[in-house]
């Protein structure tokens, strides 16, 4: 009985030495593999060149397209044939924008002054104070598109 349980208990051994070696060649085999991925990652491949080529191609043609764009709006635009009109209306509009706002915030002192000594501000002042916000972000808006105006072509004056 005793060379019996010899036999099971070696048996055991060497199947569970068997294994821990399949697992060791399995690691050593998927390490070397993911070690052969990251070489090949580092080098360009056709397929890799051939993508960056798309993807500058795209991007050129993406900017032509673009720039064609802004010449079609500039013509319906025509800024250089009424730029003192786009002018004056920007003037017009950051005035008004400007007289809006203050009456904004001019309504908003009044209605803070109406609170009472530790009362919360209301949700009704914190809309007015986001509507005046909103009117500035409209004035600097306003201001871009004038730079705009200012940097666009000058007309060509004959004298």
């Amino acid at each position: 009985m005793y060379n019996i349980m010899s036999f099971e208990d070696n048996v055991y051994r060497y199947l569970g030495l068997g294994v821990v070696i399949l697992i060791a060649i399995y690691i050593l085999i998927k390490s070397l593999t993911f070690q052969g991925k990251i070489l090949e990652g580092l080098t360009n491949s056709p397929t890799e060149t051939a993508e960056i080529s798309l993807l500058n191609t795209v991007a050129s043609t993406s900017t032509e397209n673009i720039t064609g764009q802004n010449n079609k709006l500039q013509d319906v635009l025509s800024v250089e044939k009424y730029r003192t009109d786009y002018e004056n209306l920007l003037i017009a509009l950051e005035e008004y924008t400007n007289i809006m706002m203050f009456s904004k915030v001019v309504g908003i002192g009044s209605k803070v002054a109406g609170l009472s000594k530790g009362q919360a501000v209301t949700d009704d002042i914190l809309s007015e104070i986001d509507k005046a916000n909103k009117l500035k972000t409209f004035v600097d808006t306003l201001n871009s598109s004038m730079t705009f105006i200012d940097k666009s072509k000058k007309p060509n004056k004959l004298w």
